[in-house]
């Protein structure tokens, strides 16, 4: 299909369906049961392998309370990790009614949370918002038009296009609201056949539209590997940095033991110590051999560990004493 929709499972839990789509995604309205059921429904969704990400309703929000707002924190996270939650720019999506200047308070509570997941690992979060009918949002486009034709059985949507092309919408994803997996069908097999009739129909416009779909896909490829490397480079920056300390460390620690060891003599007629000193020169020419290839490897190991996981090891070494408190502080 030629557009992508985003379809609002409003009846999500009572329904307990999740549809295999390949183009498309689903929106999962946040209820108390995507935490106290977590596993149950990341199985579900992980399985599906379709595209999903999560709403949030000012009417469900019951998380006030820093101990909950951790809560939440961890089970979102667990939603996150997940490889088909919708992302933009590596950014998870989320999608909320929330409104700052008319919820002040609740989106207080909901900038925390925020603050909590980024601390979790995730650099940013891409935040949809929501009121009413109408969607303030860089990934979804919301057509009242539409929806309203859906619900009314009416299979006329020849006009849809232009809708799309006047609001320059056509790179995002279309927001449909089903109330139920037999609503859900029937929504998206009206979807399919308006869509088979407009390729027929509007050939050379449907052809325009995938080619410009095609390179806003590229350069939404490009921001991401952009961010990429970037994250790589302040990475790298750290790891040489850590490298020359610990090169130092064993720079001074071997010249303490030259300086204060007696020569080392060894019985060369020894058999057994021959055998042992013969698998140490192998083993010192293996490593030697494979210098460059171990220190990729460490590299690209090193380089995907995400950065709280790194600060967290700086914290470590200080506990244990083999780094001072001051050199975090730089």
């Amino acid at each position: 299909m030629m557009f992508e929709y985003a379809f609002f499972m409003q009846n999500f839990f009572e329904d307990l369906f999740v549809p295999k789509l390949k183009n498309h995604s689903i929106i999962i309205p946040w209820d108390i049961q995507l935490f106290t059921e977590k596993k149950k429904h990341l199985t579900a969704l992980y399985k599906a392998e379709t595209n999903f990400c999560i709403s949030f309703s000012k009417h469900k929000w019951p998380f006030h309370r820093p101990k909950q707002q951790t809560e939440l924190m961890h089970s979102l996270s667990a939603f996150f990790f997940l490889p088909n939650y919708l992302k933009t720019s590596d950014a998870p999506v989320l999608l909320t009614d929330i409104m700052p200047e008319k919820e002040l308070d609740l989106y207080v509570l909901w900038a925390k949370v925020q603050s909590l997941l980024e601390k979790q690992g995730f650099p940013s979060l891409s935040v949809s918002h929501i009121d009413q009918s109408e969607v303030e949002s860089d990934v979804f486009y919301f057509s009242g038009n539409l929806n309203n034709a859906l619900n009314q059985d009416n299979t006329d949507l020849s006009w849809f296009p232009d809708e799309v092309i006047n609001n320059q919408s056509f790179n995002k994803k279309i927001l449909i609201y089903t109330t139920s997996q037999t609503d859900f069908q029937k929504k998206l097999e009206a979807l399919e056949t308006f869509e088979n009739d407009f390729l027929a129909t509007s050939a050379s416009l449907a052809k325009v539209l995938t080619v410009e779909q095609d390179i806003y896909s590229q350069y939404l490829k490009t921001q991401s590997d952009n961010k990429k490397l970037r994250f790589h480079i302040a990475n790298h920056k750290d790891y040489v940095k850590i490298l020359k300390e610990t090169t130092s460390w064993h720079v001074d620690a071997y010249n303490r033991i030259s300086s204060s060891s007696a020569p080392l003599h060894i019985d060369t007629n020894d058999p057994e110590l021959a055998i042992r000193i013969n698998e140490l020169h192998k083993q010192i020419a293996w490593l030697q051999n494979n210098k460059d290839e171990i220190f990729q490897w460490y590299q690209k190991e090193y380089e995907v560990l995400p950065m709280w996981y790194k600060r967290f090891g700086h914290i470590l070494k200080v506990l244990m004493g083999k780094r001072k408190l001051k050199s975090l502080l730089k």
